[in-house]
């Protein structure tokens, strides 16, 4: 695939492989030779290096991003070279950055406050984990675990918060063999920060579901969830 294109355009795509970090996540992409994306599970903000053309011995690539810029949430492309993509990457990464640190009415900052506490606790430290998709093992045991979950909420009465907590449950199973092991873990913290806000008792039963060896596992992989889910865990529902 890789020697279909000019060796020069893999020289200047090269130096945005390793791009991912706490905002955004590199992914494979069909319709791309280069694609980021935002890892706030709730956006579709992202950025594609989409082809290649060259002209008088000059490369140009075409360029599509989402968010354009402040004031149009959009997409749009645009041919550009080397230094334009390098500018375009970065103004992108900065509207990301913005968006982040921003306050609006829609924000909810207890599930936020609760999410980011569970991740920083699960999040797995290989830096793999921020573009690789869990192992088939892993993604079994996850889909299982989801099951499970869902089993609970059914049995639960229908209120606001098992609708929200159903429809984050679907997104993560629909998302489980698409995205990174990280933004998956991302997602599932979030249904644990939700679960948590309902009451902390619902999480003891969510965190204790069926035969646990997910969540087991999970903590045997992020060590650091194992002090700080402790008193949950074994507790059972009752």
């Amino acid at each position: 695939m890789k020697k279909n294109y000019p060796l020069q355009l893999w020289k200047v795509l090269e130096k945005y492989l390793d791009k991912s970090g706490d905002l955004v996540e590199i992914y494979n992409a069909d319709d791309s030779l280069l694609k980021y994306r935002d890892k706030d599970p709730d956006s579709d903000f992202y950025f594609k290096v989409k082809s290649h053309k060259v002209n008088n011995g000059k490369l140009s690539v075409q360029v599509e991003r989402k968010p354009l810029n402040e004031i149009n949430v959009g997409s749009g492309s645009s041919w550009t070279d080397e230094s334009g993509l390098a500018n375009s990457f970065e103004s992108w990464l900065k509207l990301i950055s913005d968006y982040n640190k921003i306050r609006s009415p829609f924000d909810d900052p207890i599930l936020q406050h609760y999410t980011e506490e569970f991740y920083n606790h699960i999040q797995l430290t290989d830096p793999k984990a921020n573009h690789e998709p869990f192992d088939l093992k892993a993604q079994l045991m996850i889909a299982e675990y989801v099951s499970e979950v869902k089993e609970l909420l059914n049995s639960k009465p229908e209120t606001e918060e098992t609708k929200f907590l159903k429809e984050e449950l679907v997104a993560l199973e629909e998302n489980l063999t698409k995205e990174s092991q990280n933004k998956v873990l991302k997602r599932l913290s979030k249904f644990w920060a939700a679960s948590r806000k309902v009451r902390l008792k619902f999480l003891n039963e969510v965190l204790n579901v069926g035969n646990k060896k997910f969540v087991n596992w999970l903590f045997e992989q992020a060590e650091q969830g194992i002090e700080f889910f402790g008193t949950f865990l074994g507790q059972g529902s009752n």
